[in-house]
């Protein structure tokens, strides 16, 4: 054997194995988006991802696959507010009447913890929806003029609430 073909061989070797190891690579990358939701940090009782199209229309999923992680075009989470604090989230439920100032310290600490800025309030009925932007994410729809891609809202009489992005299409 000349020392030109042990140097092809240990070539070939070399570039064989590297590329498994970035199929490994890109596997364990397609795993972990699926365990990753943009409100890891919220506690929400349900989660939902919208595929395809980040509207009413566009398909939801609770449970995301592989194929699904091209097409997630936006996503919610349902939570409660917390009986004890009455500003940390929880699955556990308030049933209790929240004033608008809690409610607003509420959406503001979920924007802190996004980076993001609330730019308008709306109320409907006893929900309370904020709508907000951040920079951490490009995705986003036009309201009123403006980009949004955070929407928080929460139910003054239970102290339910949602957060979605960019915003929430599964009610609240």
């Amino acid at each position: 054997m000349s020392l030109l073909s042990i140097f092809i061989y240990k070539v070939k070797y070399f570039l064989q194995s590297l590329l498994a190891l970035a199929v490994v690579f890109v596997v364990f990358c397609f795993l972990w988006c699926m365990q990753v939701s943009r409100f890891s940090s919220i506690a929400g009782e349900e989660n939902v991802f919208y595929l395809q199209s980040a509207s009413s229309q566009g398909l939801r999923a609770e449970v995301l696959q592989i194929k699904d992680l091209p097409s997630i075009r936006g996503e919610s989470v349902r939570f409660y507010v917390s009986r004890q604090t009455g500003a940390d989230i929880s699955t556990d439920g308030n049933k209790e009447n929240l004033t608008e100032e809690s409610a607003r310290a509420i959406a503001e600490e979920i924007a802190k913890t996004y980076g993001a800025k609330i730019l308008f309030t709306e109320k409907t009925s006893q929900i309370l929806s904020f709508y907000a932007h951040t920079l951490q994410w490009a995705d986003g729809i036009a309201m009123y003029g403006t980009k949004i891609n955070l929407h928080i809202a929460i139910n003054l009489e239970n102290g339910a609430g949602a957060v979605g992005s960019p915003i929430i299409f599964d009610g609240y």
